[in-house]
């Protein structure tokens, strides 16, 4: 469900602002009845959009807080929402590295229905390129926030976006982007290789890199990512994770899915009886996209 739309960051790649203009917050009270109504026709999981959910603004809701003096208004929101019987698990997505703080690591810690799953979009490793992408912030910056969330959300996992091949990205600085994804060790990434997009800024800039240099970039990325995947799925072999039943597997239809709190998909035995439900799954192997095992 969305919670804004449109953007005010006009990251030079993103056509967002132009398309949906400046960003603009729901009310939360409207936000509020709507996830009380969900929670009402028997849904456990919410997904908060927003092209910057950190950037959220209360308008006319006056939140209590729950569990601090925290300021940040999209942690307010989070609170709030956490003390909706009925729900059970509370998603959201994007955050911007630099509007993304402790204060919403803390509350994921914190609030029990809030998963340990953050999309942090890092889109290159390069201090140079993130310039010219616009993004706000550095490779350290964005190190340092990846590190402090590890510490805070035991057991959290970090996903991302990349892009390769922007505009004047030389191999050093591809290289910076391969040695952060080696450093974080993302759980999954979403991976693209640039095109201009008018409006958008880059659009007015020379598209130098060469299709196959692009090419190569991204399945270099793509086999780290696939490797690195599939390292913390197996890790999980042999323990208990639980995961929420979603739909039968689009090939075999003994086998469900499911995805854990921090957003692994699952695959298991069930029938219809239990989709929709919440299930304990010991898991028995593992690929790089998915966990595979039995309910117990």
């Amino acid at each position: 469900m969305s919670i804004g739309e449109g953007c005010n960051n006009f990251c030079s790649y993103c056509i967002v602002p132009y398309v949906r203009g400046a960003e603009r917050s729901r009310d939360a009270k409207d936000i509020i009845k709507e996830v009380k109504d969900l929670a009402a026709r028997g849904f456990k999981e919410i997904t908060l959009l927003g092209q910057n959910v950190n950037s959220f603004k209360l308008k006319t809701y006056n939140l209590k807080l729950t569990t601090s003096n925290r300021a940040n208004d999209f942690v307010r929101l989070l609170e709030a929402l956490n003390k909706i019987k009925g729900i059970e698990r509370i998603r959201f997505m994007t955050s911007h590295p630099k509007d993304a703080s402790t204060e919403l690591f803390e509350a994921m810690r914190d609030l029990e229905k809030v998963c340990e799953h953050l999309h942090l979009p890092l889109q290159s490793g390069s201090d140079r390129i993130l310039k010219l992408m616009n993004r706000g912030y550095n490779a350290a910056h964005y190190l340092k926030l990846s590190e402090s969330y590890r510490k805070i959300v035991h057991g959290g996992s970090i996903t991302t976006d990349v892009i390769v091949g922007f505009p004047s990205e030389r191999e050093a600085d591809f290289k910076k982007t391969v040695e952060m994804m080696e450093t974080v060790r993302f759980e999954s990434a979403f991976m693209f290789k640039y095109s201009p997009r008018p409006p958008a800024k880059s659009a007015r800039l020379k598209d130098d890199v060469p299709a196959d240099v692009k090419q190569r970039r991204l399945q270099k990325i793509l086999d780290l990512q696939c490797k690195i995947s599939e390292e913390y799925n197996k890790s999980l072999v042999g323990a208990t994770v639980e995961a929420l039943s979603d739909t039968f597997h689009a090939k075999d239809k003994s086998l469900i899915t499911g995805r854990t709190r921090t957003n692994r998909i699952t695959l298991f035995d069930g029938d219809k009886d239990c989709i929709g439900s919440l299930v304990n799954v010991k898991i028995g192997s593992a690929t790089p996209h998915a966990l595979k095992g039995r309910r117990v």
